[in-house]
């Protein structure tokens, strides 16, 4: 119980208190209740006029007397349980409120909450909704009154049951049937409630040694097939499954003009796939406290970037991995002629994808660390992962096991040799490796000494802004998109599977690169193509097996 500490002048304080309690005016009422709180002020007699209070016309005041209430802890549920049996509508309300802000165990409430779900007033039903969802898996019998209010009108009341059944988790498993519509519902709010619910009650798991073998035995009956249809020479794909490479197999040819097979070791292009590794570098300089993601790039540069863009000073290393710069995607003849390059839009403001964006902050990273893009990843990244076909800049130990890219034709193109690392595009590696790039955000401690704190992964993975719902990648079953998010450097896909974490790429010299990992499952596939049909040979591949 509660122990009053009251100053020296003892009755005379409470005396000023009990009359402001009864006072006219709402302040002095709202007054004295702050009193109480202050002064934990526990004396057994405030409690029928705190009970009153609860009908305040002033929603202040009886939200304080709430609070008082729920300060109380069990000395007030005698009170509370006769307010919710035979008080006013905003007396059960305030007492239900009372309950939820209350640390005391509320258990013994649990059938008149569960009433109070059929009641018309939404008030109450919101607050016994908030006041159940405290009880977490010990609400689980009140299961079936709370399937009812995801058919209701009211979209708070339907967002709040969904919150109050995640809470309660696997035990709400019977009202997985009456979840699962609301995934598709018009309201992306409710959509992602309903996916986090389904996440909770339902919690994702490994693929079965049956069911993930099912899917490789699909991806070497069809993507051959695929091949043919789209005209895409050499195909090489790798899966993790429980936070490792789990099978890696390579189709077709490297070129067609010497009709090489492609093996695991083949390298690729990986194009944009690059950008997510460059953020994995920025992330390293964070976690050294090197870098300050909303500190202006130029700041780390010492010097403009665009001299005759003032307004590009205001951009950050957030805003880069994010493509909220305001560049264009590319100056015209990119970046190695050092063009104009227009702000198309005002820093910080809209969604637009910019691969020199990348590049502005690759070279902030670079003016940081006094190092190229390529001594930062292999120092950084490729050494300590003793990856030995991964790098951001061509070298002959590349050419030996490089594919060629070609056209939707199935024609070879001109070989491009990236002679210095562009953080945007230019990352040559193979599936393989690359997974094992992204298993530095599911499994750190590969990286040793580098590895990435949980802080970090999840400042990277953090839902930064809302995309387009036609942004989303189809997938099959339980990882099917409700709404999709950029973090920084990668998307994500928020999906009851938990959120499922990508990036695509296309060179034009004629490669196609696809990667995904789901942290909560160890999870992940990454499919790289030497052709430009390669996109759509991708989609139809992570449309019949994407839910790894």
């Amino acid at each position: 119980m509660l122990v009053a500490a009251w100053p020296a002048t003892g009755q005379n304080a409470t005396d000023k208190v009990d009359a402001a309690l009864r006072s006219s005016l709402a302040e002095q009422r709202e007054w004295a209740l702050d009193q109480i709180i202050e002064t934990h002020d526990a004396r057994p007699g405030l409690t029928p006029r705190l009970a009153q209070l609860l009908d305040d016309a002033d929603l202040d005041v009886a939200g304080k007397a709430a609070t008082v209430l729920s300060l109380r802890g069990v000395d007030a549920f005698p009170a509370l349980d006769e307010l919710l049996k035979t008080g006013s509508a905003q007396q059960r309300w305030g007492a239900t409120v009372a309950l939820y802000k209350s640390t005391a165990d509320i258990a013994g409430f649990l059938p008149t909450l569960t009433k109070q779900l059929s009641a018309e007033d939404e008030l109450l039903v919101r607050a016994s909704l908030a006041a159940l969802a405290r009880l977490q898996s010990r609400a689980a019998p009140a299961v079936s009154a709370l399937k009812p209010l995801l058919s209701r009108d009211d979209s708070e009341i339907r967002w709040a049951a969904l919150g109050t059944l995640a809470s309660i988790g696997p035990a709400a498993r019977d009202a997985v049937p009456s979840i699962e519509p609301i995934l598709r519902d018009k309201s992306v709010e409710l959509r992602l409630a309903a996916a986090d619910a389904l996440k909770r009650i339902d919690p994702p798991a490994p693929l079965t040694s049956e069911e993930m073998a099912a899917r490789i035995d699909w991806m070497r009956l069809h993507v051959p097939e695929l091949m043919q249809q789209y005209r895409v020479p050499g195909v090489s794909i790798a899966v993790v499954q429980k936070g490792r490479v789990s099978w890696a197999q390579a189709f077709g040819v490297r070129d067609v003009r010497d009709r090489k097979p492609v093996t695991v070791d083949t390298v690729f292009e990986a194009c944009s796939m690059s950008k997510p590794i460059l953020g994995l570098i920025a992330l390293q300089l964070v976690q050294d406290g090197r870098l300050d993601l909303d500190r202006p790039l130029v700041k780390y540069l010492g010097h403009d970037y665009l001299p005759d863009q003032p307004e590009h000073r205001r951009i950050t290393a957030r805003m880069s991995l994010t493509h909220r710069t305001g560049f264009t995607n590319w100056r015209v003849g990119y970046d190695a002629m050092g063009g104009p390059l227009p702000l198309e839009l005002p820093p910080g403001s809209e969604y637009a994808y910019s691969g020199e964006g990348i590049v502005f902050l690759q070279r902030a990273l670079e003016s940081i660390t006094g190092s190229s893009l390529e001594r930062l990843s292999q120092d950084g990244l490729f050494a300590p992962l003793g990856l030995e076909h991964t790098s951001f800049a061509w070298n002959e130990a590349i050419e030996k096991d490089l594919a060629s890219g070609h056209g939707a034709d199935g024609t070879f193109k001109e070989r491009t040799h990236y002679r210095k690392g562009n953080g945007a595009y230019s990352l040559y590696t193979t599936p393989t490796e690359y997974a094992r790039l992204m298993m530095t955000l599911m499994r750190p401690e590969v990286l040793g000494k580098r590895a990435f704190t949980r802080a970090s992964i999840d400042m990277m993975l953090e839902r930064e802004l809302r995309l387009d719902d036609d942004e989303a990648v189809s997938r099959p079953g339980r990882a099917s998109s409700v709404a999709t998010y950029r973090g920084l450097a990668w998307k994500l896909d928020v999906t009851r599977e938990g959120d499922i974490v990508w990036h695509s790429g296309s060179n034009s010299s004629g490669f196609k690169s696809f990667g995904q990992f789901n942290p909560l499952k160890q999870s992940g596939i990454v499919i790289f193509t030497n052709g430009d049909g390669g996109g759509r040979l991708r989609e139809v591949v992570i449309r019949q097996v994407g839910d790894l």
